[in-house]
């Protein structure tokens, strides 16, 4: 009886020395990676390794000062961790791409430029005019090569930009795309194609979620299928032009949306 409570007490012994043996261990882990993470921390704020000078090249309309500062203001402070944000190993490229490009929806893509451990250079790249988009009260937006609205145009009287007329939000369509990107690439090599029958297109406009219709600059349209076969229509559309029938004639609209089948009308 006696020796069995005398291994009970061995036993309980053990158990506590191994948990409190547990607890200095846990502790040491947790001292040794605070130790860890404040030196890290003070290495990133190491003066030899922060970003000081920043240039910022390729911008042809938007201020070089302005995205300077978006930079620098993204580039102040700490990461949770205490880390320096502007640490030339681990400076928020995401949030200064994010900060300007919300500022500046015209700005495409940023490059970052390894110059220094002390600076660095900011390479953007505005986006060219494709297109213009319009609303219903004829104020007209740019549109890129991928069909993003970017930027709100300057009242033309007249452009060498075909106007789309598309459902997009009316009020704010800056940043929304008028097609899919894929869409808007085939339909602009379709329209480069229309237009090298020596026509010139104006609008482009949506009848509804199955048709489109082209206006000419002499006020004739074309209609035809959202989802035909762009080379066929192309090739009907060529035949009717070069038809002696519509020699010297004044054509109100062609509709190309029945195949091999062409209607046309004239004024």
């Amino acid at each position: 009886m006696f020796s069995s409570r005398r291994g009970k007490q061995r036993f309980s012994n053990l158990a506590r020395r191994r948990r409190k043996i547990f607890g200095i261990k846990l502790v040491a882990i947790g001292l040794g990676f605070l130790v860890v993470i404040g030196g890290i921390s003070w290495l990133s704020h190491l003066d030899s390794v922060t970003i000081k000078q920043v240039s910022v090249l390729g911008t042809r309309t938007v201020p070089d000062s302005v995205v300077h500062d978006l930079v620098y203001s993204e580039l102040e402070g700490t990461y949770p961790l205490l880390f320096s944000r502007s640490n030339i190993f681990i400076y928020p490229k995401n949030d200064i791409t994010a900060s300007v490009q919300e500022a500046f929806p015209n700005i495409g893509s940023i490059e970052f430029i390894f110059e220094s451990l002390e600076s660095i250079s900011v390479s953007v790249r505005e986006r060219s005019e494709d297109a213009l988009w319009c609303n219903n009260k004829e104020e007209c937006y740019f549109v890129d090569e991928d069909g993003l609205i970017f930027g709100k145009s300057p009242l033309f009287s007249d452009t060498v930009f075909i106007k789309f007329y598309t459902e997009v939000p009316q009020e704010n369509p800056i940043g929304e795309y008028i097609f899919s990107s894929s869409e808007f690439k085939n339909i602009s090599f379709f329209l480069d194609a229309v237009e090298k029958l020596g026509v010139v297109i104006v609008k482009f406009g949506v009848v509804d979620s199955t048709d489109f219709e082209l206006t000419f600059n002499n006020g004739a349209r074309v209609l035809f299928s959202r989802d035909g076969d762009l080379s066929q229509i192309l090739a009907n559309l060529e035949a009717v032009l070069n038809s002696e029938t519509l020699e010297n004639e004044k054509i109100d609209y062609i509709d190309l949306r029945f195949g091999n089948k062409v209607f046309y009308k004239f004024k």
